[in-house]
């Protein structure tokens, strides 16, 4: 599944702070605390926002609920890697691959575990899937995927070409998720930062643990 299936045109919003997000997705589930997909999600608001041990308790949570909740696998393995566990969090990738095969999104925590352990060419092994893919629905615009993934290995004339693209199509994930832990190695690049910027979005200043609104 690329970004293209997530509802996805780009919604700006110049006073976006993660406290409010955290706080609207703690509420939905305190709302609903028994359901798995609920506090899946609640899990992923916490580890985009940077916080690791919370998204990872919020995932083991909703998986004792449904062992088989893909965003909660998922959160789970990206949690673990976060915590300094990066070949569990890749057992656990694998693992989740099984059940759903080459989906995009899984192909893509694969990779990034794979950068965070240096191994490029596996990483490039993966990168090579989902541009296959991409070649064969184009309509799928998995340009965000791409992008984490060249930013990760360190190539950035294709991150580049990938983050353009996908900011051209107003693909939503390549703003939405800027300050994510996947996003680190282009937090401060010039080209991202310019394009923010244009766009009204906040940037992350090298002096600050917050995103600045410039």
């Amino acid at each position: 599944m690329g970004e293209g299936h997530d509802g996805g045109r780009l919604r700006i919003d110049p006073e976006f702070r993660w406290e409010k997000v955290l706080e609207h997705a703690t509420l939905a589930y305190e709302l609903d605390p028994l359901s798995a997909n609920t506090i899946g999600e609640t899990a992923r608001h916490y580890l985009t926002a940077g916080r690791p041990k919370e998204a990872l308790d919020l995932a083991e949570n909703a998986l004792s609920l449904d062992a088989h909740n893909l965003v909660a696998r998922s959160i789970r393995a990206y949690a673990t890697e976060m915590l300094g566990n990066p070949r569990e969090a890749l057992r656990q990738m694998l693992e989740t691959y099984e059940m759903t095969g080459e989906h995009p999104l899984m192909l893509m925590g694969i990779g990034y575990v794979y950068a965070r352990m240096n191994e490029k060419g596996k990483a490039q092994e993966i990168i090579s899937k989902i541009e296959a893919i991409q070649q064969q629905t184009p309509e799928s615009h998995l340009d965000y995927v791409l992008a984490v993934l060249y930013a990760n290995i360190g190539d950035m004339e294709k991150f580049h070409l990938a983050y353009n693209r996908a900011i051209e199509r107003k693909a939503e994930w390549i703003v939405k998720f800027y300050g994510a832990e996947s996003f680190r190695p282009v937090w401060y690049d010039e080209e991202v930062i310019a394009s923010r910027r244009k766009l009204g979005l906040p940037v992350y200043s090298r002096s600050h643990s917050a995103p600045m609104h410039l």
